[in-house]
């Protein structure tokens, strides 16, 4: 797969770039507030992220519902489906 910045990477190498894209949730024991904390993006994340013209943000962000937390893959593929909907 070519990336718009002229670096060609297999399947396997983006699969294993975009594996080390994580956060870590963390609960403050006085408030009982949930808050997501994402890593730093490696050298080829970062490169892929950037030609994908995709953002990301090391700031934490509070987590107000964990029930859609857990089920924002699905959500995030419900919207773009109804999007894709609204087009035709």
């Amino acid at each position: 797969m070519k990336l718009t910045q002229n670096v060609n990477m297999s399947v396997d190498e983006i699969r294993n770039a975009l594996i080390g894209v994580t956060s870590s949730l963390i609960r403050d024991k006085s408030s009982r507030v949930l808050y997501r904390f994402p890593k730093i993006l490696g050298v080829e994340a970062s490169r892929i992220y950037k030609s994908l013209g995709l953002k990301h943000s090391t700031r934490p962000t509070e987590i107000t519902s964990v029930l859609m937390y857990r089920a924002r893959s699905k959500y995030l593929r419900d919207s773009q489906i109804e999007s894709e909907s609204e087009g035709d």
